[in-house]
């Protein structure tokens, strides 16, 4: 481990974290380091707007950038919501790893959709695409990796279901995607009506997963720089 992987006092960052048994799947809150002291590492408590939040996770990843990367690392959570500001305490439970080489870095992305719900894909997706798009519906994405997304819906769906998905991302540069997924996770919304579908990703040539890298790791630098990792204030 080299010291220029290391996360140092005043970097900015991101928490990423799973709560046990919520409904809504990864939470993403900015974060900045205040101190580290034998090997604990000091960051910001996380927020939502003004107010603190309290993480129930006992484990979180913390992501910051180093130069022209981004470097990730697994922490055990050891105490939280103390001092003035608060700050939580993390206590490293993995090597630093290289988090913008990673093959699926998750990014929260409000983006619109499109969805297609398709018994077998069909030998042209773009031909299909054109002539059945009618009867798509819409969906709103709320995290993107180049392997998947979470969205939100209202169209009722089940586990194993195989979609289209067509959207649109602004960066690096503007780009339309039209895509193969499967439903691997369905889950209620925190609004009645609402549900929320991971989608894996299927049947992707390299330079259409490039390109979705490209634009999610963009992303990912681009929050981690403001300082501002939250869903709902996008």
């Amino acid at each position: 481990m080299t010291r220029r992987k290391e996360p140092k006092v005043g970097d900015r960052g991101i928490l990423r974290v799973r709560e046990p048994g919520g409904l809504n799947g990864v939470e993403y809150y900015s974060t900045r380091i205040e101190d580290i002291n034998e090997g604990i590492i000091a960051c910001s408590q996380p927020m939502r707007g003004q107010v603190y939040v309290k993480i129930w996770a006992e484990n979180v990843e913390l992501t910051y950038i180093k130069g022209d990367s981004v470097f990730s690392l697994m922490c055990e959570v050891v105490e939280q919501g103390k001092g003035d500001p608060p700050v939580i305490l993390l206590k490293p439970a993995s090597g630093i790893y290289r988090s913008d080489r990673r093959e699926y870095v998750r990014v929260p992305w409000l983006l619109d959709a499109e969805i297609l719900f398709v018994k077998t894909f069909p030998a042209d997706v773009e031909k299909f695409w054109e002539e059945h798009a009618h009867n798509s519906v819409r969906g709103l994405i709320l995290d993107l990796s180049a392997g998947g997304c979470r969205l939100s819906l209202t169209e009722a769906c089940t586990v194993g279901e195989n979609v289209l998905i067509r959207f649109s991302v602004p960066e690096p540069n503007p780009d339309i995607f039209l895509l193969q997924a499967v439903i691997k996770r369905v889950e209620a919304g925190s609004e009645p009506g609402i549900i929320v579908v991971g989608l894996q990703f299927i049947n992707l040539n390299d330079a259409i997963r490039d390109k979705l890298f490209r634009s999610v790791f963009c992303r990912q630098r681009e929050l981690i720089k403001k300082g501002f990792y939250e869903l709902e204030e996008e």
